[in-house]
Parts: structure tokens; sequence; C-alpha cells
């Protein structure tokens, strides 16, 4: 191994560190915020082709932070009635529009607010979408294959 590859090593070894530094910034930074997943580190060693005789050398560490977004959270009461959970797989749909015209997306955070028409909206400002239900519990009109446009 020559001295510019044991830098190498060493430098892709820092870099691995920063990144786990980054993901603990993370998640300090954002310990508070609702519906927030936890940032884990991987670590992943890096081997280079050696010389022509098919040895290996070490070529130094690479790291992926990861971040669980299914992961269930712990559920707290919050004491306001627009406050709800996800308990289990699946996501709230969003979208930047009321009237279901903008782009959607997918929040496990719960944090709803009534704005002024009636409508529930999180803090990032997005409009909570779902399917209408009759007085008996039930989808009014046709839920579709259950896809984004049936909202």
């Amino acid at each position: 191994m020559s001295a510019l590859d044991a830098l190498r090593t060493s430098l892709s070894g820092m870099n691995a560190q920063t990144t786990k530094l980054a993901g603990i910034s993370n998640n300090i930074a954002n310990s508070s915020t609702v519906g927030y997943k936890r940032v884990s580190t991987q670590f992943e060693s890096l081997v280079l082709d050696g010389a022509s005789s098919g040895s290996t050398a070490m070529a130094g560490t690479a790291a992926h932070n990861r971040v669980s977004i299914s992961q269930v959270g712990e559920v707290q009461k919050t004491g306001v009635d627009t406050d709800i959970a996800v308990n289990g797989n699946g996501f709230f749909v969003v979208n930047e529009h009321a009237a279901s015209n903008g782009k959607y997306l997918a929040t496990r955070a719960g944090s709803f607010r009534t704005d002024e028409f009636g409508n529930l909206v999180n803090s990032a400002g997005y409009f909570l979408q779902g399917t209408k239900l009759g007085a008996n519990g039930q989808a009014v009109g046709s839920l579709g294959d259950n896809n984004v446009d049936s909202l």
C-alpha cells in the first residue's frame, strides 16, 4: 500500500464520519419535529482490485444515511380533535391545493388544523386529502381503484 493509498483510505474514513455526524445533527435538530423519522448511518467497506496477481487493496469506507419513513413512531395524545395518527402501515395524502389539482405528497405527520373553509391543513400548508363518507359511514360515489385520483 502506497502513501497515497493510505491517505485516500484515511480521507474516506473522515468523510464517512462527517456523514454520520450530519445524521446525528439532523436527529438532534429535529427531535421535536412532528413526524420526523430518525436517521441511521450505515457504513460499507470499499475494496479496489489490487495488482494483476488477483489480490485486493483496501480503499476505505463509505457511509449512507438511511431514513425509515414507514417506521411507526410513538402515538401521543395532544388534546386537539383534528390531530390524527396512522397506526401501522400507511401515510396521509396531502396536496398543495384543497381542490386536489396540485402536487400530491405523503406524510405520517398528523397535526392538522382547520382553515377558514373547514379544510384540514398541516403546518406546511398542505391540504389533507380523503374520500367523502355518507351518514352510513360508506364512501359516497365510486372509490375507483384506490389511487390518488379517487381522493
